[in-house]
């Protein structure tokens, strides 16, 4: 197998995922097998029972699983993106649970950090499932190229935790793909609509507002030619088009409530069926001025007599429906635009992206706030974080073994994985014809176009630390620092008994610095120690984020011996570890009796 074949950008999407390829100049979108230009991010089990009763099963993934959610609504699994690198106790898995019919459970074989999903009665985690998206990503491209696609770029929100990305990256590995870099989707839609403007050396701030199926970006970057830097990010993980979906349900369960009688929240077929139709609804109102919700033959009354439900949904309506949720957008327009220490006057341009943008009320808002002169539309908001995704994994791949394919990190010399010396690290690659040309030449050496050497200089989404006793946060990120982080810290840490084996120390990340406890849980850094060690002796820690805002840590003694560290997630490996650290006291006496043997002997 050759170590580079087809390089992809990928927009995993709550509801929808598309892949792009930039194989001449310009960035297109592949097709899926089944011929749409995106799949739906959802995986289904369909059973069906044969003659002699066995029992037949396929996994269906993409638009077939939407297919069959009506028929198993308690084994589709959407949505799955909101649940990346999260813990079972967080605050708005609640609200998962209450939205869809999937069990959302902790998992047997891990802790509460982590979570799971069931289907079929197995439990799956987030990146099991959002692997078998991606694979059929990549496998739909394959077909479309008629080659091996091994590396992608794949998009996430900009507001996105470590965990979050972390679990982004592990998916794609485990979908087969080397990942190249874990892009935010704000600025993977920014190069989608700078491509053209990368000559124009006057700098502009551009304020990208990215609405997807569940996610609410808000990105305020410094384009200056080729260069692409963010000045502040905000988001609300919990705000999209699933959100204006539930609005329009709500609604109309109301509506069916009093005119047939009837309460349907119960029947989950008919609620999976009423979801649908209130999402197509609410795509057709951006150009219509009604929709009709049409259930005929879906629902029965307490009699049995069966109902055929029509709900009228007015645009008027609609929009009063959504409205609480677009302004709630706006306000963390205007705390992006505050945290930039920039005034609406400074944004030259709003690039408007996510499927939920087309809605003519977020239109009009973004419109009335800075004038329809600057709010762009010359890209389709489904595809321009693909497109964008796609555009980076061509001009980005300098830091990409040719002799084993393995993605490096930016600054690396040497390839991590094989050692092979990364040839071409300081090369500017063409946009053309994929010629690596020597830095500062202006044209291809190749064929005399112009060259795109693109930068994009990121900054962390929210404060990183541990935490300490009394639930206090030692912060070693800040929130806004850029990344990859310049100058790691180093903290000390003290054991706390003699003969101490494992460290383990939780981290945090949020934006809150009083409480560790009041933010999101990213992990917990364990690391054993050797025998022997007094009470009191110190270690030594680090923890810093790579391009793609995900961890690095280290650990050491005093005399500079590497503790070698990992960040455990929630999985079976943290529950191990945890069962050890709870018998610490055990394995530091049975550490001192094994020492005195070593010395008898």
């Amino acid at each position: 197998m050759a170590a580079i074949g087809k390089k992809v950008g990928i927009d995993l999407g709550t509801t929808n995922s598309v892949v792009a390829i930039m194989q001449g100049p310009d960035p297109e979108i592949l097709y899926s097998r089944e011929g749409q230009p995106q799949i739906r991010s959802a995986v289904s089990l369909r059973e069906r029972k044969g003659r002699g009763g066995q029992v037949r099963r396929q996994v269906l993934i993409g638009d077939a699983a939407i297919g069959n959610w009506e028929y198993a609504p308690e084994d589709t699994i959407v949505s799955i993106k909101r649940l990346m690198g999260l813990g079972v106790e967080h605050p708005e898995i609640q609200r998962v649970k209450e939205w869809f019919y999937y069990k959302v459970v902790e998992p047997s074989e891990g802790t509460k950090d982590s979570v799971r999903v069931v289907m079929g009665g197995q439990e799956y985690s987030p990146v099991d499932i959002s692997a078998m998206i991606l694979r059929k990503l990549k496998e739909d491209a394959e077909y479309r190229l008629g080659e091996e696609v091994t590396h992608a770029v794949i998009t996430v929100p900009a507001y996105f935790s470590q965990a979050q990305k972390a679990a982004t990256r592990n998916a794609g590995l485990k979908a087969g793909l080397k990942v190249i870099k874990i892009l935010d989707e704000p600025t993977a839609a920014a190069m989608s609509y700078g491509l053209d403007e990368t000559e124009d050396a006057e700098p502009k701030n551009i304020l990208v507002y990215d609405l997807g199926g569940g996610t609410f970006d808000i990105s305020v970057l410094l384009m200056c030619g080729p260069m692409f830097v963010t000045l502040n990010k905000e988001g609300d993980m919990w705000l999209g088009g699933d959100n204006f979906d539930q609005a329009v349900v709500e609604y109309a369960v109301e509506v069916i409530r009093e005119e047939y009688d009837v309460d349907p929240s119960s029947d989950k077929r008919f609620m999976v069926a009423l979801k649908k139709a209130a999402q197509k609804a609410r795509e057709s109102l951006s150009a219509a001025k009604w929709a009709d919700l049409e259930l005929a033959g879906r629902l029965k009354d307490e009699e049995g007599f069966v109902i055929d439900v029509f709900v009228e949904l007015t645009r008027e309506k609609y929009e009063e429906l959504i409205r609480p949720l677009v302004e709630r957008s706006l306000r963390l327009v205007d705390k992006a635009i505050k945290n930039a220490e920039l005034t609406i006057d400074d944004v030259h341009f709003v690039l408007m992206a996510g499927n939920a943008t087309i809605t003519p009320l977020v239109q009009e808002m973004m419109e009335d706030k800075f004038g329809p002169d600057r709010v762009m539309r010359k890209k389709h908001p489904k595809f321009c974080v693909a497109e964008g995704a796609a555009i980076v994994a061509k001009l980005l791949v300098n830091t990409v073994c040719h002799n084993c394919g393995h993605p490096n990190d930016e600054d690396a010399e040497e390839c991590a994985e094989c050692g092979a010396p990364l040839q071409l690290r300081d090369k500017v690659i063409c946009r053309h014809c994929e010629f690596p040309n020597e830095q500062g030449a202006q044209v291809c050496a190749m064929c005399s176009n112009p060259l795109q050497e693109i930068v994009l200089d990121g900054i962390s989404s929210r404060h990183y630390g541990v935490e300490l006793a009394q639930d206090q946060f030692e912060v070693f990120i800040e929130k806004n620092d850029g990344i990859p982080t310049a100058e790691p810290k180093w903290k000390p840490f003290e054991t706390q008994m003699p003969n101490q084996r494992m460290i383990r120390i939780p981290v945090w990340g949020g934006d809150n610095l009083e409480k560790a406890s009041a933010n999101e849980k990213q992990g917990e850094v364990f690391a054993i120690l050797r025998s022997g060690l007094p009470k009191g002796t110190v270690v030594r820690v680090s923890v810093w984020l790579d391009a793609d805002e995900i961890f690095r840590l280290a650990a050491r003694l005093e005399d500079g011996t590497d503790l070698k560290p990992w960040v455990m997630d929630g999985g079976v490996d943290q529950k191990v570890m945890e069962a050890l650290s709870g018998i610490a006291g055990q394995l530091t006496e049975l550490g001192g009796v094994l020492d005195q043997r070593e010395r008898e002997a």
